[in-house]
């Protein structure tokens, strides 16, 4: 009996990638598009049909919530549900979603003029991106994002270090 359980939930999971990657799609292209209200029925549509507890379908859906709460209008409401979808990231044990998500919150926290709390957190998401050192382009998003916080402070030989190591991340050859 178990043996067939573990063999349905198998197959319902293979389905359910293909399922789970066109939804993930659905999400970015309403994102992209600028259909925050429609984007934000859809995230909260699948976060009612989620079971308790975290999961990569639940930090997604979060995720995508702070992003249409942000363009809709709601900065604390973003910056709550983006802090949600980093502590289910963290949960997960997922680095390149906590990674993700420590931008998006550096993204709202600057936009909402909370320079303090974003500059913390844009030298851990760097410190976490060079230590995790699989994804050149959270690398070079990390590196951009502490470059731009010394700019903002007119440290231009800091910024332009940083900046410099971020395109040297992403392979350019120009550094």
């Amino acid at each position: 009996m178990r043996s067939v359980f573990v063999g349905v939930a198998l197959l319902v999971a293979a389905s359910g990638h293909a399922q789970a990657t066109a939804w993930q799609d659905s999400m970015q292209t309403l994102l992209y598009s600028g259909a925050h209200a429609s984007l934000e029925q859809a995230a909260r549509r699948t976060l009612g049909a989620l079971p308790a507890g975290a999961s990569r379908e639940r930090y997604q859906a979060t995720y995508y919530l702070a992003h249409a709460r942000h363009g809709q209008d709601d900065p604390v409401g973003a910056l709550a549900l983006a802090q949600e979808a980093l502590l289910l990231a963290r949960s997960l044990q997922d680095t390149a979603d906590i990674l993700r998500s420590m931008y998006q919150l550096v993204k709202f926290n600057v936009e909402g003029r909370h320079y303090a709390e974003a500059d913390r957190m844009r030298r851990e998401q760097l410190a976490l991106a060079l230590r995790y050192g699989r994804d050149a382009r959270q690398i070079a998003i990390a590196h951009n994002s502490v470059g731009s916080m010394y700019s903002r402070s007119d440290s231009t030989d800091l910024a332009e270090h940083h900046y410099r190591a971020g395109l040297a991340a992403l392979g350019d050859g120009t550094v």
